[in-house]
């Protein structure tokens, strides 16, 4: 029986060195900073095992996955050919390989004998320098990391491909990432650690609407529960999963493609009223100066209300209720909470926790 390896490098070259290494010997995982003894302990390794994997999903407490090699490679064909990737590709990456994201664009580069760079700083000025330096043409960053790359400005012509996902594109981000990028295909896709990718949407002359995460993978099967949540059959997810899977995720499909709604831990409901929180972060982020922003609720003297965590210069103390017009009152933010740059788990996902 094969036993779980725990890989508690910093450095994500020398995760994915230690991670490759150990595949077939052992069960090797890059271990987020929050995994604990207790997760691992009450563990059960499935037979047919390679790798594990750990998501943080929305309480941002990692979940331990188990995953098949072919549960990712048997995928690449169909990857690669969407992301252009093959082996004279030049990929930049940033951050943890914790994040499974990052580590199977890494593992998929090194199935194709791609070359790679994974940085670590947090300085855009670096990931330029790196990505003129390393000729880089294909670009694997979540939005609010691309974010942060656009805005130190330039142009990168040499880029062919940028892949995000986990969060949307807007209509100002689109605009300056063309500009900086001129000649790159942009794709935005939607997956999960559990089932892999599901869809994906080829940004071309204009940004998607900003619910929709595009076609369906031909090898993957979508329908929806009667509450509306995305359920996922596919040949690629983790170990234990057969049929459909629930997403946890709202939505539907229309004219072939797939919108999301929210997700069913993002329903707020307050004096029997209900709505999503991607409701009002959407009024937030069309405010100028509101770079990020996030919902929570809070309760005093047995009253809940909404508050709004942003972040951005030169931010306003309130906002008019005209920014919420159509939105119930009860929904209409009653506080707000300013920060420099809205605090991040390992994947770059949002945390308040």
């Amino acid at each position: 029986m094969k036993h779980l390896h725990l890989i508690h490098q910093d450095k994500p070259e020398l995760q994915l060195k230690e991670f490759t290494s150990n595949l077939g010997s052992c069960i090797p995982i890059i271990a987020p900073r929050k995994l604990d003894d207790s997760i691992i302990e009450a563990v059960e390794i499935p037979k047919e095992a390679d790798f594990a994997v750990a998501s943080s999903g929305t309480t941002g407490k990692p979940k331990l996955y188990f995953r098949t090699k072919r549960s990712w490679t048997d995928f690449f064909p169909e990857q690669n050919e969407l992301f252009s990737i093959n082996s004279s590709s030049r990929i930049f990456i940033h951050g943890s390989l914790a994040f499974t994201g990052n580590l199977n664009i890494a593992y998929e580069a090194v199935e194709n004998g791609a070359f790679l760079h994974c940085e670590s700083s947090f300085r855009a000025q670096v990931w330029a320098e790196e990505i003129l330096k390393n000729r880089i043409d294909t670009i694997y960053l979540i939005p609010d990391k691309l974010l942060h790359l656009v805005r130190h400005g330039g142009k990168f012509e040499n880029i062919r491909t940028i892949i995000c996902g986990s969060q949307f594109i807007g209509e100002k981000l689109f605009e300056m990432t063309r500009f900086c990028f001129p000649n790159a295909k942009i794709i935005l896709y939607y997956g999960s650690s559990e089932v892999n990718y599901v869809s994906y949407n080829v940004l071309n002359e204009k940004p998607a609407h900003e619910n929709c995460v595009g076609k369906i993978f031909d090898s993957i099967k979508v329908k929806f529960s009667p509450e509306g949540n995305i359920l996922v059959d596919s040949p690629f997810s983790v170990c234990g999963i057969s049929g459909y899977y629930d997403t946890k995720d709202k939505g539907y499909l229309k004219d072939g493609l797939l919108y999301l709604d929210g997700r069913s831990d993002d329903q707020l409901n307050i004096l029997g009223e209900k709505i999503n929180a991607c409701e009002i972060k959407k009024r937030l982020l069309q405010v100028s100066n509101i770079e990020e922003c996030e919902i929570s609720v809070e309760e005093k003297n047995s009253k809940k209300f909404v508050v709004a965590h942003i972040s951005g210069k030169d931010l306003p103390s309130s906002l008019p209720n005209s920014v919420f017009d159509g939105i119930s009152p009860v929904f209409i933010p009653q506080k707000y909470i300013h920060y420099e740059k809205l605090p991040r788990n390992e994947s770059g996902k949002i945390c308040l926790r």
